[in-house]
């Protein structure tokens, strides 16, 4: 059985994958409370599998881009799984694994998330074989046409404000997905780190780091131990 972990927004994702396909899917909302809520989380759903941990025979996690803190705990928390249990580790960037929720589509995809006042974006064909047309990095919504001038799915998790604002510069090609429907799902990233897994595309536990595409802003802690959030 694989687990997937994916924590790099206010949100924890977790599913279990197997020869089955999806075994468990859940995500619940935990703001900032990442190292409090995941190993209970993950305790939870292997007792609704009716299963032990040694169960666990492959790690997938999302690492990155999105928050610090986030990365952080789901990163080091996966490490620690594998090395502990003997599993094999998958790394998948974020944004990536979101991405192929619309490979279906057959057209490029944009996945976005917030950064601020701008937002970390990148953009991925999945034709015969995926690639990035647009590594991920940050920007402004409204350079998104000039690199996307044709049909493509765009879909992230922008708050609903910045999608009214990405419809200003939308070309009538584009096919718009927030909100419920275009949530990541943990599902979809434990699927592709299962197909991963198969084919023996794995990481080293010591030596798999979360991906930034900017620095952490990382400020002297006042009211909370918590600095700002990174990408």
């Amino acid at each position: 059985m694989l687990i997937a972990i994916d924590t790099a927004d206010e949100y924890i994702g977790l599913a279990a994958y197997g020869d089955r396909g999806v075994l468990a899917e859940e995500v619940w909302l935990v703001g900032q409370n990442h190292s409090v809520e995941l190993l209970p989380g993950l305790h939870g759903l292997l007792g609704k599998l009716k299963v032990d941990v040694r169960a666990i025979r492959a790690v997938g996690v999302s690492i990155g881009p999105g928050s610090f803190n986030g990365i952080r705990v789901g990163v080091s928390t996966a490490k620690a799984l594998a090395y502990g249990l003997g599993a094999a580790l998958i790394g998948v960037p974020t944004l990536e694994a979101h991405a192929w929720q619309f490979a279906a589509f057959g057209l490029p995809v944009c996945c976005i998330q917030p950064a601020g006042r701008e937002v970390v974006f990148g953009v991925f064909d999945f034709g015969r074989a995926p690639i990035r047309v647009v590594p991920e990095r940050v920007g402004v919504l409204e350079e998104l046409p000039a690199l996307l001038p044709g049909p493509a799915v765009i879909s992230g998790s922008l708050p609903g404000g910045r999608v009214e604002e990405l419809r200003r510069y939308a070309p009538a090609e584009w096919v718009i997905i927030f909100g419920a429907a275009g949530r990541r799902r943990p599902a979809v990233l434990a699927e592709v780190a299962w197909r991963r897994f198969q084919a023996g595309q794995t990481d080293d536990p010591m030596t798999l780091e979360p991906f930034y595409v900017r620095p952490p802003q990382v400020t002297p802690p006042r009211r909370t131990p918590f600095g700002p959030g990174a990408v």
